[in-house]
């Protein structure tokens, strides 16, 4: 169930929660506000509760404000860690954030990883993050070319990388209420994103028979 929170001095949220007692969190941001949301839709089932930063026409947030969500959403399900998925521009400060807060687990879905800058490169080297790209199949960007030599860049600097293309899949197949919203490949995304924080938050996996 989606609610709307309050959080931090004068921040707001959306929440989505289905566990149980014992629930993981993670903090969404970064994106437009739909994609957030259905984000924390996808992510905030099972052993999962999901907490959109932002409403629907705020800007990324910053490393501060992501703190306080991230304190707040381990009040709220009674977590040691919590997991951050970022998505574009937030993902510099999500990742920086992680170097200095190991409570803080970083599952980065990028929508766009092939333009990861140098300074973004040295923040996942090592292998101390998760970095997952969804990527769309259809359409003439990006290359299978490009895909592969950006996998190549990344596993050759220590990156713990995974590639995921979705066959058919046109730009913007994450995203509600866009022409190329594909639901099927969005739910596959989004469940493989929770396999991923589940497995960094050592939570029992999903059943996805």
């Amino acid at each position: 169930m989606e609610k709307l929170v309050a959080f931090g001095c004068g921040l707001a949220g959306y929440l989505e929660r289905e566990g149980g007692d014992r629930c993981g969190g993670v903090v969404v941001a970064g994106g437009s506000g739909r994609l957030r949301r259905e984000a924390t839709r996808g992510l905030g089932a099972g052993d999962l509760a999901a907490l959109a930063v932002g409403d629907q026409d705020s800007a990324s947030p910053t490393p501060g404000e992501l703190l306080q969500a991230a304190a707040w959403l381990r009040l709220e399900v009674g977590s040691t860690r919590i997991g951050l998925v970022t998505i574009g521009a937030a993902a510099s400060a999500s990742l920086a954030l992680c170097r200095s807060n190991p409570e803080l687990v970083a599952a980065v879905a990028l929508l766009d990883p092939l333009g990861l800058e140098a300074g973004e490169l040295e923040l996942v080297e090592g292998g101390l993050f998760t970095l997952q790209a969804h990527l769309p199949g259809s359409g003439p960007e990006p290359s299978p070319a490009s895909i592969r030599e950006q996998e190549r860049l990344l596993l050759g600097r220590g990156v713990a990388a995974e590639f995921f293309v979705y066959p058919g899949a046109g730009p913007g197949f994450l995203e509600p209420e866009v022409p190329g919203y594909d639901r099927l490949a969005a739910r596959q995304a989004w469940e493989r994103v929770s396999t991923l924080l589940l497995e960094e938050l050592e939570l029992p996996g999903p059943d996805l028979r």
